[in-house]
């Protein structure tokens, strides 16, 4: 594209795909709740649409992660495979532009999934009787 292209350019609807991937680095000890690494590899497909109507642009995107089974994970008395549920995402922006340099815009977005298994049993139950030991009445949702 040429100079003189790129400044007329005008953008009308524009599709997009993505892939984020995540690899297993950094230390991880299964003996330690807090890590620096997940232990794991995580896959994030995404797809996007943004489409301008003169001063106003609309921007739209889905994905979800998807990710690989921890062999390793923190659990008392022992370590123990963990797998998670694939976590979907859906983000939204609309926004007018004013002039040059000058916008205001409306964000949203919603996460859904992710739910985790140990040795094929829910963490939640798990986490209420955790939270309810602490006194404290447990809060879902």
């Amino acid at each position: 594209m040429s100079v003189q292209d790129f400044v007329d350019w005008k953008q009308k609807t524009l599709l997009g795909a993505s892939l984020t991937v995540i690899a297993p680095t950094g230390q991880y000890n299964p003996t330690r709740l807090l890590n620096w690494g997940i232990n794991r590899w995580a896959f994030k497909p995404e797809l996007g649409y943004s489409r301008r109507w003169r001063n106003w642009v609309l921007d739209a995107y889905g994905g979800a992660w998807f990710y690989t089974t921890n062999q390793a994970s923190f659990s008392l008395p022992h370590p123990q495979p963990q797998t998670k549920s694939p976590v979907g995402s859906f983000e939204g922006h609309l926004s007018y532009d004013f002039k040059s340099r000058c916008w205001a815009s409306l964000d949203g977005n919603f996460w859904f999934g992710r739910q985790h298994q140990i040795e094929r049993r829910s963490q939640i139950p798990e986490l209420a009787r955790r939270v309810s030991a602490w006194g404290r009445p447990p809060r879902f949702g």
